[in-house]
């Protein structure tokens, strides 16, 4: 059941980027710490969302398409497509790899990959620019 949720670390990005589900829709939440909480008996730091939310959300709010691909060698991989601007973007992390046995594993990369593109985008858009002299 482990591959069906986004890592702590993603959601925490994700949380970052405004990423919410309806209560009817949550299954689970993590602590600061990365653990499985019950999110109606304990404190929790962000949503435990599935793979296929993050995905849709990915699509819905930022028409960000996924794809996982097979190939003739019965490996898998993944690209990422910024469906207005007709941009492919993918191994941003300069992966060693970017072949995956499964499709379950080329998937979970591809949204964590999207969502850390998301991310620094957010990032770069409200990084404030220093323009004072003496640099402070």
């Amino acid at each position: 059941m482990k591959n069906l949720f986004v890592d702590c670390e993603t959601s925490k990005m994700l949380k970052e980027l405004e990423f919410d589900l309806e209560i009817t829709d949550v299954l689970g939440a993590y602590d600061k710490n990365g653990n499985d909480v019950n999110w109606t008996t304990k404190h929790f730091y962000c949503w435990k969302p599935l793979l296929q939310q993050v995905e849709q959300w990915i699509f819905d709010k930022h028409k960000i398409h996924i794809s996982v691909n097979r190939w003739i060698t019965g490996t898998f991989d993944y690209m990422i497509y910024e469906k207005e601007k007709c941009i492919i973007i993918w191994d941003l992390n300069r992966q060693a790899t970017l072949y995956f046995n499964t499709p379950t594993e080329a998937r979970i990369a591809g949204i964590k990959n999207a969502v850390e593109y998301l991310h620094r985008q957010t990032a770069v858009a409200v990084t404030p620019i220093n323009t004072s002299a003496n640099g402070t």
